[in-house]
């Protein structure tokens, strides 16, 4: 998704089942002064859905290939900063370990960073499974209308602190909408239960800090705390930590806010 804009490059990158339309409340006010671009991950919105094949190293790669297209097509050197929610901001981490000269900053939004004793701790059972997957594949995936679909997602806990404007560019973009007015998830259950069976990305990165200057957004209501970044402190070298008083899905609960905090971070990297 590209919203224009007459400055440098900003990347947004959805998390886990979401899709690139979701950051329109961040990408309207960012494309005032910068070119604001939108992905969707392979499973998510628009994008392929091979049945297999959800990877950490798969999800980095096509990050990178994306980037690698895309400058050119801009006719620019570098991303000028990537910003990534959730798994989103891992797979950024991740691309730009591998290729830190495509991005000029990263600002991370609640990432999942994950080392195999927290991804057993977040509920890998005793034969393996993991719980989210096991929840994910139950999940409703056809609804009989928009409405349903609105009073179904509303009442759970994820949705219903998310800003009306994000919740309803998530269903009108989020599902695809049929001739009897039923809606489906775009990214499968089947599919999406996959990005939680991806297992620990500690063990990807190089641990080699990246010379990068980089925001890291925490959730207070989110799913990791702080003790919990600190075997990638490393890493991060340098980056710049802030709490913003959310829960995990930062950008649909505080979409002005997290805008605000992306264009100020622009500034101070001179944008």
């Amino acid at each position: 998704m590209d919203w224009g804009g007459p400055g440098p490059v900003i990347l947004l990158h959805h998390g886990t089942g979401f899709c690139a339309d979701i950051w329109r409340c961040v990408a309207d006010r960012l494309s005032e002064r910068y070119r604001v671009i939108a992905l969707d991950a392979r499973g998510h919105g628009e994008s392929d859905k091979p049945e297999a094949g959800y990877h950490w190293q798969v999800i980095a790669a096509d990050v990178h290939q994306f980037v690698d297209r895309l400058l050119p097509d801009l006719g620019v050197n570098e991303v000028a900063l990537g910003v990534g929610h959730s798994f989103g901001a891992a797979a950024l981490l991740l691309a730009a370990e591998k290729n830190p000269t495509s991005f000029g900053a990263l600002a991370l939004l609640d990432p999942i960073l994950l080392t195999e004793e927290l991804y057993a701790a977040q509920g890998v059972r005793a034969d393996g499974t993991h719980r989210l997957s096991l929840v994910t594949r139950m999940r409703q995936a056809r609804f009989p209308s928009r409405e349903s679909t609105r009073q179904s997602l509303r009442s759970t806990q994820l949705f219903a602190p998310w800003h009306q404007d994000v919740f309803e560019d998530y269903l009108e973009y989020g599902f695809n909408q049929h001739g009897d007015g039923s809606l489906t998830l775009k990214c499968p259950p089947a599919i999406e239960a996959q990005f939680f069976e991806m297992g620990q990305n500690h063990g990807l990165f190089q641990h080699q800090p990246l010379r990068l200057p980089m925001l890291v957004v925490r959730a207070s209501a989110g799913w990791l705390q702080p003790a919990d970044y600190l075997p990638f402190e490393h890493l991060l070298g340098g980056a710049r930590s802030e709490e913003m008083s959310s829960g995990h899905s930062i950008p649909m609960e505080q979409p002005e806010r997290t805008a605000a905090r992306i264009e100020r971070f622009m500034q101070e990297l001179g944008y």
